[in-house]
């Protein structure tokens, strides 16, 4: 046993030592790093990087760092003198992932949503729940036609007549618009553009229409596109212009060729695709980027290739799948964030997304339907 003098030369000790290590402690809490050799105090920096895999292993400058665990889907490094890392995520089966990241001193950076991609990427067959889930879009015009006359019909509803050769009771589907040019039916409406110009809004349960204003439309044979998404809706003209509406009341116009627009998982990003390049508009401030505002437009993709179309890949919200005429390829809306990955090296027939399959992207060639999962 010890003696009281020990004990207390124990203590002293003890105390010693705290008050020593102590300001190394709250240095390195505070971001400071000390160099012992030099005799220096310098603050530094981290950096955090996710993926939805875990198991992956983790390089800066090409050097090993950590490897997380197959539950583990973040990593930081913390400790590092502020410049500029080459990062790169290594993972069993997948493709390398790469960024150039910037550490400043006292700021973590933070590199979310890392998608690594199978190496090599594999096809599979659709099943027939599949192909329902993406073709349910297709199917949202099927109860309604519309004639050559402009007459909007309502194909589940009829109207009775008696006006044939013999006088025998007839039925026909119900007129429920009329000098309609285009419509699509969008969530639990239907949005009509009459040949005047005219937008409106049609409750099928009802019939009411509620008219929504001439917006300048330009009208020739090409279909008009609608677009929903809680309160918004996208309207593309026979020109490509686009018109972006909230709770029916105009937001912003878009006097550019667009092929298609998409609203992403939450509401809040809608992409919009040219021949030649794609484009984010913000729909709501974004909280981790401050120069993202509501009503931010950002160029995310240009091409020399024709693009055909372009679809969010849901799985996280952050990632394009894109068309064109020679290839499929997924790429980040963020543009230092990766360089595109061929998902494809041949032209498809067309892709599709969805937000109930957010980790699968489907494709056709030759008319088959294929898969790949991420």
């Amino acid at each position: 046993m010890l003696t009281i003098k020990k004990r207390r030369l124990v203590f002293y000790l003890l105390v010693f030592l705290f008050i020593l290590v102590s300001p190394v402690i709250v240095a390195y809490a505070m971001g400071y790093t000390i160099d012992f050799s030099r005799g220096s105090i310098s603050k530094v920096g981290g950096i955090f990087v996710k993926s939805a895999k875990g198991g992956f292993s983790v390089y800066l400058d090409g050097e090993f760092q950590k490897e997380t665990s197959l539950l583990s889907s973040g990593a930081l490094l913390t400790g590092l003198q502020p410049g500029n890392y080459d990062l790169r995520i290594e993972k069993e089966g997948f493709k390398f992932w790469v960024k150039n990241v910037k550490v400043d001193a006292g700021i973590v950076a933070e590199i979310r949503d890392v998608l690594l991609v199978p190496d090599p990427i594999r096809l599979a067959n659709t099943t027939k729940e599949e192909l329902y889930t993406i073709n349910l879009a297709n199917q949202k015009n099927k109860n309604y036609q519309l004639t050559r006359g402009g007459d909007l019909l309502d194909l589940n509803k009829s109207v009775v007549s008696s006006e044939d050769s013999e006088n025998q009771a007839t039925s026909s589907p119900k007129v429920i618009a009329t000098k309609i040019k285009f419509f699509e039916k969008v969530g639990e409406y239907i949005f009509l553009v009459s040949r005047q110009g005219f937008l409106a809004r049609l409750n099928p349960n009802d019939n009411s229409i509620e008219t929504i204003g001439r917006l300048g439309f330009f009208i020739d044979e090409r279909p008009f596109k609608f677009r929903n998404a809680g309160d918004y809706v996208f309207v593309i003209d026979s020109a490509g212009g686009g018109y972006l509406l909230d709770k029916n009341e105009l937001k912003n116009t878009f006097h550019s060729e667009i092929l298609e627009a998409y609203f992403d998982k939450e509401d809040n990003k809608i992409l919009l695709v040219r021949k030649d390049g794609l484009e984010v508009v913000w729909l709501a401030d974004n909280p981790r980027q401050p120069f993202q505002k509501t009503g931010d437009k950002e160029v995310v993709f240009t091409s020399k290739d024709k693009i055909k179309d372009a679809r969010w890949f849901f799985g996280t919200n952050k990632h394009l799948i894109i068309q064109t005429d020679k290839n499929v390829l997924l790429t980040s809306i963020k543009k230092d964030e990766d360089s595109p990955v061929v998902l494809a090296d041949w032209p498809v027939e067309y892709i599709s997304t969805s937000p109930e399959l957010p980790d699968k992207i489907f494709i056709k060639k030759k008319g088959v339907s294929y898969k790949i999962e991420l």
